[in-house]
C-alpha cells in the first residue's frame, strides 16, 4: 500500500479532498438549486440529518453522477410511512426547533424512504449521531441565531453560553433553568451510548455499520473518534466541507 493510500485510511475524507483536489459540498435542504457549475464529477455531494426534500427531490441529482452520501440523525427518522402529510419544506433552523422544542418529525424521511434512495437513487447512508444534541460553554457570545440550541438558556446567560456539540464537549447542561456541570465520565458515557444507539439503528435497519461520520457542527473530540473508530468508523467528514447553496 502507498503511502498516499495509508494517508487517505488514516484521515479520512479531508485529506482525501487535500490530495485530490475535489470539493466536499454540504447540505441540508435539497432544492433545484442544486444545478450549480461549481459542481465537479470528482465532488461528494452531502447532505446532513435526513430532510424530506432529499426524498422529493432526489430527481434534481440524477444529472449527476457524483458520490452522495445521507448523513442521518436516526432519532429523527420517522418509522412509519407518511403517504398523507402535508409538506412544507422549512429552513433547519425551523425544522431543528419543530424537533427539539415541538418533537415533530414532519420534516424528515422515513426509513423506507431512506432505504428507496439508497436502493434506488445509489445514495450512501453515513452516521450523523443518534441525537444531534447541545450542550454549553461559558464564553461570550455576539448572537446566535439558531434558536433552537439557545432557547432553554436562562435571560441573564443569553451573552455567557455558548451551544456545541453534546459529543464534542464535557460542557453544561441546563434542565429546568439549572444549569449543571457533566462530569467527564457522564461525557464519555453519552459519547459511548449515542454511538451505540446510531449502530444498532443502522444495522437494523440498513444491514450494515457506515464506516463514514459527519460530525454534528463539524465539531468533535478526540474521544469520540476513537468509540467509532472502534465500530469501524474509518473516514470522518468535518469543517473540510464546503456549504452548497
Amino acid at each position: 500500500m502507498d503511502t498516499v493510500e495509508k494517508q487517505k485510511q488514516k484521515n479520512g475524507s479531508s485529506l482525501m479532498a487535500k490530495t485530490h483536489g475535489f470539493k466536499i459540498w454540504i447540505y441540508h435542504i435539497l432544492t433545484d438549486r442544486i444545478h450549480c457549475d461549481d459542481i465537479q464529477i470528482d465532488d461528494i455531494l452531502t447532505f446532513d440529518d435526513g430532510h424530506y426534500s432529499v426524498y422529493t427531490n432526489s430527481h434534481y441529482l440524477d444529472k449527476y453522477s457524483n458520490r452522495k452520501i445521507i448523513f442521518v440523525t436516526p432519532n429523527f427518522i420517522g418509522s412509519s410511512s407518511r403517504k398523507d402529510r402535508i409538506y412544507f419544506p422549512k429552513h433547519p433552523q425551523e425544522y431543528m426547533y419543530d424537533f427539539f422544542v415541538n418533537g415533530k418529525r414532519d420534516q424528515f424521511m422515513t426509513i423506507d424512504e431512506l432505504q428507496h434512495l439508497v436502493s434506488e437513487k445509489n445514495f450512501e447512508i453515513g452516521m450523523h449521531s443518534f441525537h444531534h444534541n447541545v450542550v454549553y460553554e461559558f464564553k461570550y457570545q455576539k448572537c446566535v441565531t439558531d434558536t433552537w440550541k439557545t432557547y432553554n438558556i436562562p435571560e441573564k446567560y443569553k451573552k455567557m453560553m455558548h451551544p456545541v456539540s453534546a459529543l464534542s464537549s464535557q460542557g453544561v447542561v441546563i434542565e429546568n433553568g439549572n444549569i449543571r456541570k457533566r462530569t467527564l465520565e457522564v461525557y464519555m458515557q453519552y459519547v459511548r451510548e449515542d454511538t451505540e444507539k446510531c449502530t444498532e439503528r443502522y444495522k437494523k435497519y440498513y444491514g450494515h455499520i457506515p464506516n463514514i461520520y459527519a460530525f454534528p457542527f463539524n465539531e468533535h473530540s478526540e474521544f469520540l473518534k476513537s468509540v467509532l473508530a472502534t465500530y469501524g468508523v474509518a473516514h470522518f467528514f468535518g469543517e473540510e466541507r464546503k456549504e452548497g447553496s
